[in-house]
Formats: structure tokens, sequence, C-alpha cells
């Protein structure tokens, strides 16, 4: 039998590529976040001056999150973004990706 898998163009790849690590990389710096400070995720829904439930969906990944959200998410948790668009090899060649990106929240100084 036969397993349904779509064609995915490479554009489209990169962006769900993107969207997952930005994602995984909130979602960890969050948890490192609560381990330091104790604090649940309601405090940080209040420091947002968001609903729980809005602050939810950003996390879980049901509401989009826009370059600001990801900032004041960053400041509430004491972390700071690095962000490059770097090349990358395809085969002996170097091509510059436009969405060749990476985010990392890391903690504050």
């Amino acid at each position: 039998m036969n397993s349904y898998r779509p064609d995915i163009s490479p554009r489209r790849k990169k962006f769900v590529d993107l969207v997952s690590k930005v994602h995984l990389e909130i979602d960890n710096a969050v948890r490192d976040w609560q381990d330091e400070t104790g604090k649940p995720k309601a405090e940080l829904a209040r420091l947002l001056d968001v609903d729980k439930a809005v602050l939810s969906r950003r996390l879980n990944g049901t509401s989009n999150m826009t370059i600001k959200t990801i900032a004041d998410l960053a400041w509430a948790i004491g972390r700071e973004i690095e962000f490059s668009l770097r090349p990358h090899c395809r085969g002996r060649r170097k091509a510059l990706s436009p969405v060749g990106s990476v985010l990392f929240l890391r903690k504050g100084k």
C-alpha cells in the first residue's frame, strides 16, 4: 500500500523548517525561563499584557507570531534574539538562501 506524500516545493519546505525551528527555540526558551524563575505561563501572559489563552495559542502554534510578538516575548523572558541569514552549499557552489535563517533566544546579560 502506497502512502500519500504531497509534493512540497523547496520554497514551502524552507518556510516550514523555519517556523519549526522558531517554535522549538521559543518553547525551549520559555521552559528555561520557567525553570529559572519558577513562574507559570500565566505570569508570562501578565508580563506581556495578554490573556493566558492568547499566549497559549501563540506558543502552541495555532496563532501566527509576528516579529514584534517574538521581540516582546524575548523581552519578557530576559532573552536576546540572534538572527542570521547564512549562505549554504548546494553541491560545490555556494548559494544564498532567501529564507535560510536561524533564530536563537539566548539569556540576556
